[in-house]
């Protein structure tokens, strides 16, 4: 998907149904896991078991940290349900985790907010964005 379409796909789904990207999942109809995996191995992830994905989110982050990794993994689900594996591991070429990372920031930011547009944000500072938003629970 080129930039822009990604953009404004999450401007869309945040129009329709809210910014918060685990009660965007239960409106869709998208199932959510709570795993206790490590962490640092397994922070989320999506299967796709009988043609309906699956979100899970590690219990050991905090809530906000779970919307975050929530919506990446959405938009894994929306634009990547083709390619989504029934394994552990990360199958995602590194177009994939762009758009994915693109699609969660635009879901979760403001343009307003970002001194930096978002169409020009490589995946570098749109993984940062995102990763400092990240934190385990105390």
């Amino acid at each position: 998907m080129k930039t822009e379409e990604i953009i404004q796909l999450a401007q869309d789904i945040k129009n329709q149904y809210g910014g918060n990207p685990i009660k965007i999942c239960i409106a869709l109809g998208i199932k959510i896991n709570y795993i206790n995996l490590k962490p640092n191995i397994y922070p989320a992830y999506t299967l796709k078991i009988s043609e309906k994905p699956i979100i899970n989110l590690n219990s050991h982050f905090t809530t906000n940290s779970q919307k975050v990794l929530c919506a990446h993994e959405l938009g894994h689900v929306l634009m990547h349900d083709d390619k989504l594996l029934n394994q552990f591991g990360d199958e995602h070429n590194g177009i994939e985790e762009y758009e994915a990372n693109l699609f969660a920031v635009a879901l979760l930011f403001d343009q307003d907010d970002l001194n930096i547009d978002m169409s020009n944000m490589d995946n570098y500072l749109l993984k940062e964005l995102l990763d400092v938003n990240i934190k385990l629970k105390v």
